[in-house]
């Protein structure tokens, strides 16, 4: 954009501040006036500090100190949504500064930032070129095939649901597919056995529409209302006594009564049929040829809720023809300028008609931006050959990496509002109450009530289990609000539909009540937010409330499936575009109608997840945009009067997943799927969560995984030979670094095996934003990873060796302490065990170490003792417990840790806690700047059974001990560590209970001496639990002040022999105490409330397990070790 441009732009945007300490945000639009809030600020000045030229200015001057670390006050611009408009916030920095100054730090210096906010603003120029430049897509309205009206009767020779239980044994036996499922088409009945098959419109003693004696004589045509007769079956068919054109505001099926569709071609128009008896139009066993079109106009006489289809109280049936294929994808891409495509299946040749429209899936990464979806017409279908009536417009992949999909958007019943909807989005819907129903080979236009809670196309409502309840093989196309609804229901089947170009959340499970539900072979695309979208650039999301114009605010991240209780079955979907392809929200209570159920959807296991794909979406949001997505949470406020008002949060929020009866924790799990052209491709919060087979390409994060997670087999690919896609993801500064994995900086446990990754380039050109397999957050001081990581099987396929390992260099802790265990050599390219550390000298820890440069990391050969470890040395009243961390600056560095033997390899201590490194012979000796501490605490905080730290440290001549090994909530445990006379004593020492005192020198080996039952593993790879301030070596002493002055610095003591220490027996080692109760259980302070695990965890690493508000109501006893002893 040029300078003048944006002077003129300057003059029209909406300045709003938001409330977040220093930030203040410039947007494009002034539309939104309900923007949701951040944080808290001051005012404009205070992120703009009063410079002159505020908006163009770059940075406020700031000092960067010798170990690159910005000093003083700074600022810098984010974007925070990037449709339907730009808009950038200004971040006031100080990395030694406020709290939300220090933050603003974090986001500056390790996130996508600019210096000016022209330069934020200016930043999709390239996007706005290509948006001006592209064709307006105009979609036509549905139309049938050209073929002459077919009233033929068809049956499913497959039966109605008999694919779902065959799939489901499939996928449960891990055999692998990625939808769709197709279906045989319908047979043709025989002449003469139509009756047999069950088709309603034959039965015998039915009144004739077209009969005027019926209706006492005549009936109103001028849009009144008609009430079918008490206790008879009606035939709806066309006649000319009544005229073809006839207009009712409502037609009323009573209780006792049946309206039913005769096989005709026909044209309805009413604005509502209410069923209290049944309506139907074929049944289960008889599908109708016929092509029925029911116009449904707005109309004063009736209530908008009554606009459509409503069964509040009776059954529906509609069944036309199946086509067999719903949807498919390309066999080959289709090019520009095309007019033959090629598809993946045959069997369309003979089920797919000429005259009927087709929709061409987006191979665009920013679908909602640049829409290049597509609906052509079908000239002639030959073998899996379609020739269309008309040349694309847009390219469409069809690569063997991943394809584009081709769906079937005709019909031969269509229910359709009329082009005056389209001014308020007041379409009709389909609500089936009551009795249920079912309903297949229907297609919905212009349909759903935008905003309009329970208005929607189709739509299950409150039938408690019904099994006999499905949608299958219908068309959603240009929705106002949502798409197939399954609301206060369990055990339906959704199953071969397809929706375009929809509103709001597509798939959609209201309340969080609902479960059992299968959702197969679905094609979900084109779906839009209402609002602004979930944007933002920070995991905290942003905060979105209902409100008038947005009912319900998670539709602020639209997905083409949103799965509120993850205990229903997900198989072979397909989701392309969206703010997120599949959202799986936090409902920790469920919402809406269902609000007094006695569940807490989040806790529900995950049914099963299996065989979907999503592209096209996630880029909305920086660190919470997915493909598919496991976070953001919803819930209720309650208001006076019984009311409620929902608020969504899009940011990072835990699925603490359990049993069914809830007793017991599991493994939420998701199996075979894959995703392209995505931010994230899977991005969950939560306690476990277990990825088997994933694939993905041209996509920003494949995989992100917050939690105790193992990923065991996948393919990730950083792109493809799309293309459409050659640029992806457009303007690398809105995003992160493209990696195959992110690994977190503390509190999650990963195994990755059998995965393999491809196309990952050594790009140093593009400075911070270069890719690579795997990448680690490295912003902060003040948490710190502790041993998280075990790798095995991997390989690679065009991978540059220099682009597998990224470790950016910060004198931070999360960036020193990075570290992983490749448990097979393999994913550094050796051919044995590896330990992976950080760039400090520190983690040079065996003969045949290697520092590789480009990676920032030290790569050893793991012996026979050594696994990660974690202690947190901690001196009362001055090292920083992680809540009270204060910033990486050099001014809080306060001494180092080293091996034995060799000062050079060392790394710093910072005043915040936690020091991570290797067990075994290499010793850890803490040197404090500033001397000797009275008392220290050595908190052992991560350290594998049958492993060991050799620690030393350096006190005055003639300093004397008292040393004791304290579980802090298991007292009879406590033992006293006793003085002996040889470090040689100390080492043979299995059970950690020694130490010796040179002179010089305090030597302690540290043991921890119960089995921690909190490991992550897979078959012979672990990843080892931690235990928070629960297990410390207290050491007290007999110094007069709180340091003690050293006479001299010794530097670390001498290397330990191998040979010198014994060899690690089972014996050597205290069991767990046998006296613990397995019947022990975390109990939580608020009921009805279900994260009970992550409420547990924040009690243990922030110290309060000891809390009398924690203890007087024994809470989180299992997480905290104060399980009762059985003979206590």
């Amino acid at each position: 954009m040029a300078v003048k441009a944006w002077v003129v732009l300057l003059s029209v945007l909406a300045v709003h501040v938001l409330l977040l300490q220093g930030v203040c945000v410039a947007t494009g639009s002034n539309e939104w006036e309900n923007t949701p809030s951040y944080g808290s600020i001051d005012d404009l000045a205070l992120c703009l500090n009063g410079q002159e030229d505020t908006l163009s200015s770059r940075y406020i001057p700031a000092q960067v100190n010798d170990d690159g670390v910005q000093e003083g006050l700074f600022r810098c611009y984010v974007p925070v949504t990037r449709y339907p408009v730009r808009s950038c916030v200004c971040l006031r920095a100080d990395c030694s500064g406020t709290p939300g100054e220090r933050q603003n730090c974090l986001q500056c210096t390790s996130h996508s930032a600019y210096d000016s906010m022209e330069g934020c603003m200016t930043a999709d120029d390239e996007d706005d070129v290509r948006r001006r430049d592209a064709p307006v897509l105009e979609y036509p309205e549905p139309k049938f095939s050209d073929a002459v009206g077919d009233t033929s009767f068809y049956y499913s020779p497959n039966g109605v649901v008999g694919k779902v239980q065959e799939l489901r044994d499939q996928f449960a036996q891990g055999q692998e597919n990625n939808g769709p499922v197709y279906a045989v088409a319908d047979i043709k009945v025989p002449a003469g056995l139509e009756k047999e098959r069950g088709c309603p419109h034959l039965q015998d003693d039915m009144l004739s529409w077209c009969d005027r004696d019926m209706w006492g004589g005549g009936y109103r045509s001028d849009q009144g209302r008609i009430v079918i007769p008490i206790g008879r079956k009606v035939l709806l068919e066309p006649c000319s006594t009544l005229g073809q054109t006839a207009r009712f505001s409502q037609i009323v099926v009573p209780e006792t009564s049946e309206l039913v569709f005769a096989n005709k071609d026909m044209e309805l128009f009413v604005s509502s049929i209410l069923v209290r008896g049944k309506l139907s139009i074929g049944s289960d066993t008889c599908r109708i040829g016929a092509q029925i079109k029911i116009v449904m106009e707005p109309s004063e006489k009736i209530d908008e809720f009554e606009y459509g289809i409503i069964s509040d109280k009776g059954e529906v049936d509609i069944h036309g023809r199946d086509y067999g294929v719903t949807w498919t994808r390309l066999a080959e891409t289709a090019k520009k300028g095309d007019s033959v495509i090629v598809l993946q299946t045959s069997a369309v040749e003979d089920s797919w008609q000429p005259g009927q429209q087709i929709l061409i899936t987006t191979s665009q990464f920013k679908d909602e931006i640049f829409n290049e979806n597509e609906i052509v017409e079908i000239d002639r279908v030959v073998g899996n050959r379609i020739t269309l009536k008309s040349s694309l417009q847009f390219s469409h992949y069809g690569g063997g990496e991943y394809q584009s999909e081709i769906a079937l958007m005709s019909r031969n019943i269509i229910l359709m509002g009329t082009k005056g909807t389209e001014d308020n989005g007041i379409g009709p819907q389909i609500f089936l109450g009551g009795g249920g129903g079912r309903i297949r080979g229907l297609l919905t236009y212009r349909a759903g009530q935008r905003n309009v809670k329970g208005a929607y196309p189709f739509h299950f409502h409150m039938l408690g289990a019904s099994s006999e309840s499905y949608f299958i093989d219908n068309v959603v196309y240009r929705s106002y609000y949502r798409c197939f609804v399954v609301h206060g229901t369990r055990q339906t089947v959704v199953e071969r539909n397809v929706a375009f170009d929809a509103s709001g959340h597509c798939f959609y499970l209201e309340d969080g009540a609902e479960e059992e539900n299968v959702f197969m072979s679905n094609l979900a695309a084109f779906v839009h937010p209402i609002g602004p979208p979930a944007s933002g650039f920070s995991q905290d999301g942003m905060t979105f409330e209902e409100r008038p114009g947005v009912s319900q605010p998670a539709d602020a991240g639209a997905a083409g499936f949103y799965i509120s209780n993850p205990n229903n079955i997900v198989i072979g979907n397909a989701a392309s575009g969206g703010v997120s392809g599949f959202s799986f929200p936090v409902l920790t209570k469920a919402v809406g109608m269902s609000r007094n159920a006695d569940i807490s959807p989040a806790t529900r296991p995950f049914a099963l997840v299996t065989g979907n794909t999503a592209h096209s979406s996630g880029y909305f949001s920086l660190q919470t945009g997915s493909c598919m997505y496991l976070g953001g949470s919803l819930r209720e406020e309650s208001l006076s009067n019984y009311e409620f008002k929902l608020i969504y949060n899009s940011g990072r929020a835990s699925f603490p997943t359990r049993s069914l009866d809830g007793s017991t924790q599991e493994t939420a799990e998701m199996r075979n799927n894959k995703v392209w052209l995505c931010n994230s491709g899977v991005l969950f919060w939560g306690d476990r969560m277990n990825v088997l087979e994933w694939t993905s390409y041209d996509t920003i994060r494949s995989l992100t995984l917050f939690s105790k997670s193992i990923v065991d087999g996948a393919f990730v690919s950083a792109e493809s030979k799309n293309a459409e896609a050659a640029n992806f993801p457009g303007n690398r500064e809105d995003f992160e670094p493209q990696a195959g994995f992110q690994m977190y900086d503390t509190g999650t446990q990963t195994i990755l095996n059998r995965m393999a990754f491809a196309n990952f380039k050594y790009l140093p050109n593009l400075g911070y934003y270069r890719p690579s397999v795997i990448y680690s957050m490295t912003h902060s001081d003040q948490y710190k990873p502790e041993g998280m990581a075990a790798l095995q099987s991997f390989t690679y396929e065009n991978v540059d060796y220099d682009a597998i390992v990224r470790l950016d260099k910060k004198e931070t802790g999360s960036s020193r302490m990075f570290n992983f265990i490749a448990v097979d050599g393999s994913a550094v390219e050796e051919t044995s065990n590896q330990i992976v550390g950080g760039w400090p000298a520190w983690w040079d820890v065996s003969p045949g170490c290697f520092f590789q440069k480009v990676w920032n990391t030290w790569v050893c050969p793991q012996q026979p003792q050594q696994a990660i470890a974690r202690i947190d040395a901690r001196v009362p009243g001055y090292t920083k417990k992680r809540e009270e961390a204060l910033p990486p600056s050099p001014t809080n560095y306060i001494g180092y840790i080293s091996q034995f033997g060799s000062e050079e390899k060392r790394m710093t201590v910072t005043i915040n806690e936690g020091i991570t490194g290797v067990t075994g012979t290499t010793g850890w000796y803490l040197s404090l700047d500033k001397g000797s501490p009275k008392s220290l605490e050595l908190w052992v905080t991560q350290l594998p059974i049958k492993k060991y730290i050799i620690f030393a440290t350096q006190y005055p001549p003639g300093t004397q001990f008292t040393i004791q090994r304290i579980f802090k909530w298991y007292s009879n445990l406590n033992e006293e560590v006793n003085q002996v006379s040889s470090l040689n004593e100390v080492l043979q020492d299995g059970n950690g209970l020694s130490y010796f005192f040179d002179g010089t020198y305090l030597y302690l080996k540290l043991v921890d001496p119960q089995q921690n039952n909190l490991n992550l593993v897979l078959d012979n790879i672990t990843v080892y639990g931690t235990r928070w301030w629960d297990l410390h070596y207290d050491i007290d002493t007999n110094l007069n002040t709180d340091f003690a002055s050293l006479p001299s610095r010794a530097g670390p003591p001498e290397a330990i022999s191998a040979a010198t220490l014994p060899t690690s027996r089972s014996e050597d080692i205290i069991p767990s105490d046998p006296r613990i109760s397995d019947n022990c259980r975390d109990y939580y302070p608020f009921p009805g409330r279900s994260n009970i695990e992550e409420f547990c965890y924040n009690v243990l690493i922030n110290g309060n397990c000891n809390d009398a508000y924690i203890t007087s109501g024994g809470y989180c006893a299992l997480t905290c070790g104060k399980c009762s002893l059985q003979d206590t």
